[in-house]
């Protein structure tokens, strides 16, 4: 009988095939708290949680691998593979110093993989190649934060084509990925995707170990922290606990709470058929 209420509950969230669960996971408070969290969501016309926000490229990656399928995460890439802050246009200087960022672009690769589009994940990569590693504009030493796609970006994009059956450039795919520094709290959910996707891509490392250990030793109240380093219990008691909020990188448009929250619980509702 459980079995059947958990997979009614899968199916009703859109999900294709029944989780793996950790040892120990409340089933069913697991998964009535992933559907709650999934149809919270709003959707917009590209199914992304907002169409005008300018982190919706972040947002709608998070919330196509939480497998929330209405998000289109093509939608984050120009016909030409250049990736964008919001549905199919970019952010004025008004707006957003730049038309993309570190974030933005493991957002799209992070979504791009969830949905297995290898055609877009090769035409960003293209993109990326024809113009000296740069993602966006201005591509000027001032915005090259911003704009420039980082070696560990550049390393997870290879390895999530690798995954899916594609060419990588150059030896990208076969270079330590670079876990970047977590000063600041967005550091903390970018390390967070890029651990998260890596662990997609079935390329997790000694590497990638140590810095998952480290991020969770620093981060012990953060519920998708503790789900990527892999303390299940931990992340579970946390996302489950009646007065959860959110982190405070979790900014911007209305319902990128309810994101976070479901990417979370579909993490550890799946943990186990990842490669770890």
């Amino acid at each position: 009988m459980r079995s059947l209420l958990v997979l009614g509950l899968l199916a009703a969230c859109g999900r294709s095939t029944a989780p793996i669960l950790p040892p120990g996971a409340d089933q069913l408070a697991l998964q009535a708290a992933y559907a709650a969290a999934a149809d919270s969501v709003p959707h917009q016309g590209s199914g992304w949680p907002s169409d005008t926000d300018c982190d919706g490229a972040l947002w709608a990656g998070e919330a196509r691998a939480a497998g929330l399928h209405a998000v289109d995460p093509t939608a984050a890439l120009q016909p030409d593979g250049r990736p964008t802050r919001r549905p199919g246009r970019d952010c004025g200087p008004a707006e957003s110093p730049a038309t993309t960022s570190t974030d933005m672009q493991l957002g799209t690769i992070e979504g791009l993989l969830a949905a297995g589009d290898l055609a877009a994940l090769e035409a960003l990569q293209g993109y990326v190649d024809s113009h000296s590693d740069f993602a966006g504009f201005p591509a000027d030493a001032a915005h090259a934060p911003y704009t420039l796609m980082k070696p560990g970006t550049r390393t997870l994009l290879a390895r999530a084509i690798r995954h899916l059956g594609g060419k990588p450039s150059g030896v990208w795919a076969d270079l330590p990925l670079v876990n970047s520094p977590t000063g600041q709290d967005f550091e903390v959910h970018l390390a967070v995707v890029l651990l998260a996707t890596e662990r997609q891509t079935g390329s997790w490392s000694a590497d990638d170990e140590l810095a998952a250990t480290n991020l969770c030793a620093a981060n012990p109240s953060d519920a998708a922290v503790q789900a990527v380093c892999g303390h299940e219990p931990a992340a579970e008691a946390l996302i489950l606990a009646p007065g959860w909020t959110p982190p405070g990188y979790v900014r911007g448009a209305p319902g990128y709470a309810a994101v976070h929250k479901a990417w979370i619980l579909h993490y550890l509702l799946t943990s186990g058929q990842l490669d770890r």
